[in-house]
């Protein structure tokens, strides 16, 4: 298990002995040892104490004043971007085929991956897409303002 080494010594103390990890499942186990800088330490509990604030965003859609104001925002991401406008054909390209690879998707705009995919963890933080086990899909709140932006533009 690992920690910043300027825990170790409070650690060591039994100053801290409580930790908050943000895993997609837990990866350690109550009552088994794990070494780690500060020596052996075992697991007492583990719980979750909070779901992922980005998952709630992710399920709640907006309402249309909100959407507006997201479409908004996006519509400003684009026109700040160094490399051109990417939202929406983003959030297109995602809605239209759900799970296609990150790489696939990326080289369809003519991109690297690693920047692709940093794009695309932003929209991600406004709640919009949903990360699968390969690819990507639109959240509930993702469809919601591509949908309302489509009915604005006449689509």
């Amino acid at each position: 298990m690992l920690f910043a080494q300027r825990f170790a010594e409070p650690i060591a103390r039994g100053e801290v002995d409580l930790t908050f990890r943000r895993w997609k499942r837990p990866l350690v186990r109550p009552g088994r040892p794990y070494r780690t800088l500060v020596g052996r330490l075992e697991v007492d509990e583990v719980a979750e104490v909070e779901p992922d604030p980005r998952s709630a965003l992710a399920a709640t859609p907006p309402s249309s004043s909100d959407a507006d104001e997201i479409a908004g925002k996006l519509d400003a991401t684009d026109r700040r971007s160094s490399h051109g406008p990417w939202v929406w054909a983003t959030l297109r390209a995602i809605a239209v085929d759900p799970g296609r690879r990150a790489p696939d998707l990326a080289a369809a705009f003519g991109r690297e991956t690693a920047p692709f995919k940093v794009d695309v963890r932003k929209l991600r933080a406004l709640g919009l897409t949903l990360s699968l086990p390969v690819g990507y899909e639109l959240s509930p709140r993702g469809q919601a303002v591509l949908a309302s932006r489509d009915r604005r533009r006449g689509r």
